[in-house]
């Protein structure tokens, strides 16, 4: 990415972070997936002065453990998982990241899963330098989670970004792309357990000339559970 696609995605970016403070503000036992929707989508777009194209999962409760879905009438109920990946496009580029609230005290697995996919994004983007192959990243990742006990995840480990939501880098099995500084890169680990729920946690990375910058911050002050 040219250093002025770097800004335009660090607008973006700033958005996502945005609106992952105002889930973890206002997510409560009571209140819908779509409402607590429709409140983050107008923030957003009264910061960004305008309307703005917004993918989106956001799901709340028992469908964390289905990985994603469109937000829709489910209530959450006291210590329900929500997760929100928030994905808008702001002057023609992408932001990406995704955060895993709860509506009160969640359960101590829910608590146990939530630590467990924190250090292995935060191991995941330790990891990141120039030269590292996008399929080692992915599998590298993926043995974390599985080492920890719980399934491997049925979805990518990450992505480039762009005027794009996804594309290379991608951090999939097998792909032999290296990564270059200049390269932005979202990753995101997740664990989804039926009957428990799910959790997945995402940053975005500017892989640097020794190693890579963060560009999210939403994850950077530990969450008391």
């Amino acid at each position: 990415k040219s250093p002025e696609e770097v800004e335009k995605i660090r607008a973006a970016l700033r958005l996502c972070d945005l609106a992952q403070t105002h889930v973890a503000a206002v997510a409560a036992a009571g209140m819908s997936e779509i409402e607590l929707w429709c409140g983050l989508k107008s923030s957003l777009e009264i910061a960004a002065g305008s309307r703005l194209p917004v993918l989106a999962d956001l799901v709340a409760g028992q469908r964390t453990a289905e990985v994603g879905g469109l937000p829709g009438k489910t209530i959450l109920k006291p210590g329900d998982p929500v997760i929100a990946d928030i994905v808008p496009r702001l002057d023609g580029y992408w932001g990406d990241n995704a955060g895993t609230h709860f509506a009160g005290k969640p359960t101590k697995e829910l608590v146990k899963i939530y630590h467990t996919v924190r250090s292995t994004l935060r191991k995941g983007v330790e990891a990141v330098h120039p030269g590292l192959r996008t399929g080692d990243l992915d599998y590298m990742l993926g043995s974390e989670i599985e080492n920890h006990g719980y399934p491997v995840y049925p979805h990518h480990s990450g992505h480039g970004l762009g005027t794009t939501y996804h594309e290379e880098p991608r951090l999939v099995p097998g792909n032999a792309v290296i990564l270059e500084p200049g390269m932005i890169v979202a990753i995101e680990p997740g664990i989804y357990v039926p009957g428990v729920g799910g959790v997945r946690l995402e940053d975005v990375v500017l892989v640097t000339p020794d190693g890579c910058e963060l560009l999210t911050t939403h994850l950077i002050k530990e969450v008391e559970l």
